[in-house]
């Protein structure tokens, strides 16, 4: 990593970001994202992939079975918004977990987080 020389909220997005890279799939990133309030912003975006299709370059065979080979075929790649899998949402509530049942049964001051009512 190079030497930081931000500050103030710029060495926070820096930080946030070191954070987003070095932790990928530790599943981290949700409890991160409630803990910095960013949650709308990353949380509840929907999925996208990349639809690569390779198209034969004229005078050129295929290989069989199939390669990568840029000097045979031709790629384009198109992003694409996922549907199907998951559709993400946030709703501020999830800030806050619920409180179990059993909790506030035994505590009548208790009352359950906003939301989960």
């Amino acid at each position: 990593m190079t030497a930081v020389t931000e500050s103030g909220p710029a060495l926070l997005e820096k930080y946030i970001n070191e954070r987003r890279m070095e932790l990928a799939f530790e599943e981290h990133r949700y409890h991160d994202a409630r803990r910095w309030l960013i949650a709308p912003e990353t949380l509840g975006r929907g999925i996208e992939k990349i639809n690569v299709t390779a198209a034969l370059k004229p005078g050129k065979s295929p290989h069989v079975p199939y390669r990568h080979d840029k000097a045979v075929y031709d790629y384009t790649y198109e992003v694409q918004n996922e549907t199907s899998i998951e559709n993400r949402t946030w709703k501020d509530k999830m800030y806050y977990r619920p409180i179990s049942r059993d909790e506030i049964n035994k505590n009548e001051l208790l009352v359950q987080n906003p939301g989960y009512e």
